[in-house]
């Protein structure tokens, strides 16, 4: 397995998957390096293996609260769709799109931005090679105040990467008091 963190540095770790097995990795608990940041992971076996990411958070008893699942990207491409983002609105939507780029060259990626209202906003990032970058569509695309929308994702630079998005919300206003995430479709 190799973590791709927002930085570009990487941690490789190897682990036995027993036959008809199960492993469960706890990340942070990985490497003080992992702790507390966002990653993306490349799973390599010489048999196959299926893999999922799932991620839970504590409530204010320290508790696991919460929890989103999403499989694993069987392949990387050049454009992506997600359906689904939602920015603000009664319940504070917080949503990010995750890019994870694999490879050692740096991707060019153009965001468009589809409301449900409104002309397309486009975007463009960067994302370093062997990386993850967040688009935190809040902060990042203010054009979205208490908006929702649907994205698509086109490399420029004929880099593939890995997309998903990731959307939380307050209820009885506890923060992230609710989440879900979702792999974004590979488009031809």
């Amino acid at each position: 397995m190799t973590f791709l963190k927002g930085d570009g540095t990487n941690l490789v770790r190897s682990k036995t998957v027993p036959g008809n097995g199960r492993l469960t990795l706890f990340v942070d608990g990985e490497d003080a390096a992992l702790a507390d940041t966002a990653v993306s992971t490349t799973v390599v076996s010489d048999v196959p293996v299926v893999s999922e990411r799932a991620m839970y958070w504590a409530g204010t008893s320290a508790t696991w609260f919460e929890a989103h699942n999403s499989f694993g990207v069987t392949r990387t491409g050049q454009r992506w769709a997600l359906a689904e983002g939602r920015v603000g609105q009664a319940s504070q939507f917080e949503t990010y799109v995750l890019l994870a780029n694999p490879s050692s060259s740096l991707a060019q990626v153009r965001a468009t931005f589809l409301p449900t209202s409104g002309a397309p906003i486009v975007k463009t990032y960067d994302v370093s090679p062997t990386s993850r970058f967040n688009i935190w569509v809040n902060a990042m695309v203010p054009e979205l105040a208490d908006e929702e929308f649907g994205v698509l994702i086109e490399v420029l630079n004929g880099v593939d990467v890995a997309v998903e998005r990731a959307l939380y919300w307050t209820s009885e206003g506890v923060a992230f008091a609710g989440g879900t995430n979702a792999t974004a479709t590979r488009l031809p």
